[in-house]
């Protein structure tokens, strides 16, 4: 959850941002200041009551922690927007350049930022999914779900990367049917790959941990995706060969790691002989990997499968149609809860 204040042109828009189940997605309530000037206002949590967004935050913190909030951060950012029609949606691009700054104890730190944000305003959600196949195909673009908010959270605490994505608990009490129980677990999945992906994205030194999270959701993913399949949904043969490729790739890494930094370290404890793989030093950063068009498609691909209603008569992206009744699929998506897909 974050509260920010921009200037807008000439004016000073408050928003309240509100992170959901989908890590795509968000609350957003934006209120025109109606205030000029080059100094930022004083915000006001009281325009935010009437909308979702407002409701969550009124339920989550008390009045009077409302009222000591303070500045943590903040943005320099140059940003350039565009809006884009077609047949099934209006997409906007926005391309931004500047830097997140905050003051941690004694020191000041800044991150720079060069991103293209890519949001729908109206339409189908699938028109944003398409324009980013294109960009990621074009210029080899790759996905980030980190916001900027997030990454000025960190930089005030004094870090540079939040910790590692793990798996977190699923509970489908408040699913309405089953396409609502195969977004949500779906979403549980593409929450633990994506934050972890767009950390090794950026190359850090020490990745180990983020790299085992990764293969960890993709892991979580592939038992998903076998029993998606029982139902009709699936990735086509394509998107299924990368998968099992950049698997693999990753896993060459986890296990060099896990010998060389784990288990040889105990067996030469114990006086025993070590075991000889690949070093790992010898190995470039795994972010070629994660950045690699093959995977970023593969991770759009997935995204795709939301789409792909049990409910009724749907077409999947591999274009095969599918009959279903949500009863049968309801009844193996609780059979998952017991699987590896949560035990992991």
């Amino acid at each position: 959850m974050a509260l920010r204040i921009r200037k807008e042109g000439r004016q000073w828009v408050q928003t309240l941002k509100v992170s959901t189940s989908n890590p795509l997605d968000r609350i957003e309530h934006n209120v025109v200041l109606g205030v000029g000037g080059n100094d930022a206002p004083q915000w006001d949590i009281n325009l935010h009551d009437s909308h979702e967004a407002g409701k969550y935050l009124n339920k989550t913190f008390t009045k009077q922690q409302l009222h000591t909030l303070e500045f943590c951060f903040k943005t320099d950012i140059w940003r350039r927007k565009c809006i884009v029609n077609n047949r099934i949606g209006t997409v906007e691009f926005a391309l931004d350049i500047g830097t997140i700054s905050a003051r941690h104890g004694a020191e000041f730190m800044i991150s720079n930022v060069q991103e293209l944000e890519i949001e729908l305003k109206d339409g189908d959600s699938v028109a944003v999914l398409n324009h980013a196949k294109a960009f990621i195909k074009r210029f080899k673009a790759f996905i980030d779900t980190q916001s900027k908010a997030a990454r000025g959270f960190l930089l005030a605490r004094g870090l540079d990367f939040p910790p590692p994505t793990r798996a977190k608990p699923i509970s489908l009490k408040s699913s309405v049917g089953s396409a609502e129980a195969k977004s949500q677990l779906l979403y549980s999945c593409l929450d633990q790959i994506l934050s972890n992906q767009s950390i090794l994205n950026t190359s850090p030194a020490d990745y180990s941990e983020y790299l085992h999270q990764l293969r960890v959701g993709l892991r979580r993913l592939k038992v998903l995706l076998k029993y998606f399949s029982k139902q009709g949904i699936a990735l086509n043969e394509e998107s299924l060969n990368n998968f099992k490729i950049v698997f693999d790739a990753l896993g060459q890494y986890r296990d060099s790691n896990y010998v060389s930094s784990v288990l040889n370290p105990i067996l030469r404890s114990l006086e025993g002989p070590e075991i000889k793989l690949s070093s790992i030093e010898n190995l470039p950063n795994p972010s070629h990997i994660s950045q690699a068009i093959l995977f970023q498609l593969l991770l759009v691909d997935v995204m795709l499968l939301e789409f792909a209603s049990p409910d009724s008569q749907s077409v999947d992206i591999a274009g095969r149609i599918i009959n279903q009744s949500s009863a049968p699929f309801k009844k193996l998506i609780f059979k998952l809860l017991g699987s590896t897909l949560c035990a992991l």
